[in-house]
C-alpha cells in the first residue's frame, strides 16, 4: 500500500508532503496524511478502489468496517465504541 501511495503522491506535491511529514513523524502528522488521501481519492476514483483493495488485502476489511489495531508496550484497557455483527479478537503474541 505504500508503494501505491508514493506513486500517486508523486505527482501532488502537498500530498508528497504530507506523507513524506507522516513518515518523519506519525504521530504528529496523521490527520495531515488522512485529509491527502481523502482528497486524492475522492479526485481519483480509480485511486480510491486500488488503495480500498489493498487496505482489504492487509486488513481483512469490507468497507464500513471497524479495525482497532494496538502493539507495541501497551498498559491499560482499549476501548472501541460502535456496532458490529461479526467480532474477531485475535492474539499475533
Amino acid at each position: 500500500m505504500v508503494a501505491l501511495v508514493k506513486r500517486r503522491f508523486a505527482s501532488e506535491p502537498i500530498a508528497q508532503a504530507a506523507l513524506e511529514a507522516a513518515e518523519s513523524d506519525p504521530e504528529a502528522n496523521t490527520e495531515r496524511l488522512a485529509s491527502a488521501l481523502e482528497l486524492v481519492a475522492q479526485a481519483d476514483p480509480e485511486f480510491d478502489r486500488e488503495v480500498r483493495a489493498a487496505g482489504e488485502s492487509l486488513f481483512g476489511t469490507q468497507p464500513g468496517s471497524i479495525v482497532n489495531s494496538v502493539s507495541g508496550s501497551v498498559a491499560g484497557d482499549v476501548f472501541q465504541i460502535g456496532s458490529a455483527g461479526t467480532i474477531n479478537i485475535r492474539d499475533n503474541g
